[in-house]
C-alpha cells in the first residue's frame, strides 16, 4: 500500500510549521523551496508528477542521491545543502507521528545528517569535506557537540585507544573532560 504525500506535505506547510513550529515567513518559503527541488527530483527519477510521489519512495537513497546532486549539478554548497536537509529532516520528524508504518524509512533518513555518526565519522570523526577541506583544518572547525558524537561513536575503536596516531590525541585533546569521563591528555 502506498501513501500519497501531498496531503502530509500540505499539513505541513499550512498546520506544522507556522501554526505548531511558528517559523518565519523566510523559514517556510526555504522549506517550500527545497521541497520544490527535492519533489521535482523525485519526480524525474520515478518518472511521475510531483502529486503521484508516496511516502514509501522518498527514501535514504534518494535523499542521498538529492543532496549529491545539490552539490554537483546546482551547485550549491554545504550551508545551502545543509539547509535543504534541515526542511527534509523537519518533514520526517513530523511524519513519525503520521505515518507510523514508514517509521524504519524515517529512522533510516534522519540517520544522514552531518553530524550523525554513520556519516561523519570516519576516521574518529575527521572527515574531509565535500568542499576539499582537509582532515587537519575540518578538525579544527567542528562544533563541542559534533566532536561529542564522533568521540561517543568511534570510543570503542582502536583509533582512539592507540594515542601514538595523531588523529586520535586530536580527537581526545579537543574535547572537554566532562564529555569524555576522564582528564584531557594534553
Amino acid at each position: 500500500m502506498t501513501t500519497p504525500i501531498a496531503p502530509h506535505i500540505t499539513a505541513f506547510f499550512e498546520q506544522r510549521l507556522p501554526k505548531e513550529r511558528g517559523v518565519s515567513v523566510n523559514t517556510s518559503n526555504s522549506y517550500a523551496y527545497a521541497f520544490q527541488l527535492l519533489l521535482t527530483f523525485a519526480s524525474k527519477r520515478f518518472r511521475v508528477s510531483p502529486s503521484q510521489l508516496a511516502v514509501e519512495q522518498i527514501d535514504a537513497p534518494l535523499v542521498l542521491d538529492f543532496l549529491n546532486d545539490l552539490e554537483t549539478t546546482r551547485g550549491n554548497g554545504p550551508s545551502s545543502r545543509n539547509i535543504r536537509l534541515a526542511a527534509i529532516r523537519s518533514f520526517m520528524h513530523f511524519l513519525e507521528y503520521r505515518v507510523p508504518s514508514a517509521i524504519e524509512q524515517i529512522r533510516r533518513i534522519l540517520g544522514h545528517s552531518p553530524t550523525s555518526p554513520a556519516r561523519a565519522c570516519p576516521p574518529c570523526g575527521l572527515w574531509p569535506s565535500r568542499t576539499g577541506l582537509g582532515r587537519q583544518t575540518k578538525a579544527c572547525w567542528r562544533s563541542p557537540g559534533s566532536r561529542a558524537c564522533c568521540f561517543s561513536a568511534c570510543a570503542g575503536s582502536q583509533t582512539t585507544q592507540d594515542l601514538t596516531n595523531p588523529l586520535a590525541i586530536i580527537v581526545v585533546v579537543v574535547l572537554p573532560s566532562s564529555l569524555t569521563g576522564t582528564e584531557s591528555a594534553s
